[in-house]
């Protein structure tokens, strides 16, 4: 297998132009403004219609209204500049109840389709060590796994992944992003046949139905760490070490060696501060990133039992074709 054969070369030499190139976006950069005047609408809105629980919010947003100038300096940035955006704190009174939420449902809306099958919001916080178990997704416990990507089903690959910070840690809990566009022409410039193992199919783990030949389903589960053209979407990439790890392990069976070694590689790129941007969300700031296009990760943080760290992810759909 080439790469020539996943995609033309042409296509690698274009990626470029999403480089970060050594230039990590500074704050001044990735961050928006919400404007007062905004600030007070939504206040007043709020007074008037108290929002309402998660499953109910698609309808209360719509009549939320619009903000042009905002929404779309948002969109600006996530998608034509940095790769990510940080939009500045809510009021802190809004985060005591559900306002911060409907606020939240409201900016996620105007960048793309929330999943409301999910939630819309899974709560990312330390369940505590009585939970953990061999398939513990890493956002219920308050450890670091690892750059990765989003959605490990085959067909639950969400666009944008958002994060809204209610509590944050004291210790720890930052954020990191690596550009992966930064990291996939390094290694297209120096470890093709790292790159080549990439772009194969790959078992992931998944959850196995009842009665179902475990060996049968994991092996049929398989996609690339980069791919081009899935659903439409161009470049894409799709990664967590830990679920490729589990279910080689599952099946008892050893992660081949040529795999190991790229994956090695992949990750010693993501790791690259020349690739990698750091920051730590205040109270009431939101994150939204590509999630096709950047790697993130997370520090370990301090558990506290009166405050525990609290975000709000969010996954969005957003049609890129």
């Amino acid at each position: 297998m080439s790469l020539a054969a996943v995609a033309p070369v042409s296509v690698f030499e274009q990626f470029d132009a999403d480089c970060w190139s050594g230039n990590i976006p500074a704050p001044q950069h990735y961050t928006v403004e919400i404007p007062s005047s905004l600030i007070s609408r939504f206040s007043n809105f709020f007074n008037d219609n108290p929002p309402p629980e998660d499953a109910d919010l698609a309808a209360y947003v719509h009549d939320m209204g619009t903000h042009e100038q905002f929404t779309q300096q948002v969109r600006s940035v996530l998608f034509r500049f940095c790769g990510f955006v940080v939009t500045s704190a809510v009021p802190e009174e809004w985060l005591q109840d559900r306002r911060a939420r409907a606020y939240y449902a409201w900016l996620c809306t105007h960048v793309g389709r929330l999943n409301y099958k999910l939630g819309p919001f899974y709560e990312v916080y330390d369940r505590g060590p009585e939970t953990y178990t061999l398939t513990t997704r890493y956002s219920d416990t308050h450890f670091s796994h690892g750059f990765h990507t989003d959605g490990t089903g085959r067909a639950g690959m969400p666009d944008v992944v958002g994060l809204m910070c209610i509590r944050q840690a004291v210790n720890g809990g930052e954020n990191h992003l690596s550009n992966v566009m930064d990291v996939h022409q390094r290694l297209f410039n120096t470890e093709h046949r790292a790159l080549v193992e990439l772009y194969k199919p790959i078992m992931r783990d998944c959850v196995v139905p009842e009665n179902a030949d475990p060996q049968e389903v994991l092996h049929a589960h398989t996609y690339p760490v980069f791919q081009w053209g899935e659903q439409g979407r161009g470049f894409t990439f799709r990664y967590m070490r830990r679920w490729i790890e589990v279910a080689y392990r599952r099946l008892n069976e050893t992660v081949p060696e040529e795999l190991a070694a790229a994956l090695d590689t992949l990750d010693k790129e993501l790791i690259d501060p020349a690739n990698t941007l750091t920051l730590k969300l205040k109270k009431g700031e939101a994150l939204l990133f590509n999630n096709l296009r950047l790697a993130h990760d997370r520090s370990a943080f301090s558990t506290d039992p009166v405050g525990n760290r609290l975000m709000l992810r969010a996954w969005l759909d957003v049609n890129f074709k």
